[in-house]
């Protein structure tokens, strides 16, 4: 992999589901790989369990970021 390249973690609660839409495309155009781990529209996961599976697959990867992007309930 293109040391440029990272592996993108990215997770966020409802009220910032847009704005992590926007996130996503704008790093995908930067070339990095992007795995979405919710919430998905109508998700409704908890802080702690989606920033424990983005710690998870940060661990798990080299060279990963987590990105957790939330808007105020």
């Amino acid at each position: 992999m293109d040391n440029d390249v990272q592996t993108v973690f990215l997770a966020g609660n409802k009220k910032a589901y847009d704005i992590k839409a926007e996130f996503k495309e704008f790093m995908k155009e930067k070339g990095h790989k992007i795995v979405d781990l919710g919430v998905f529209k109508d998700d409704e996961s908890k802080f702690s369990d989606l920033k424990r599976e983005v710690d998870e697959k940060v661990n798990e990867e080299e060279n990963a970021l987590g990105v957790l992007i939330f808007g105020k309930e």
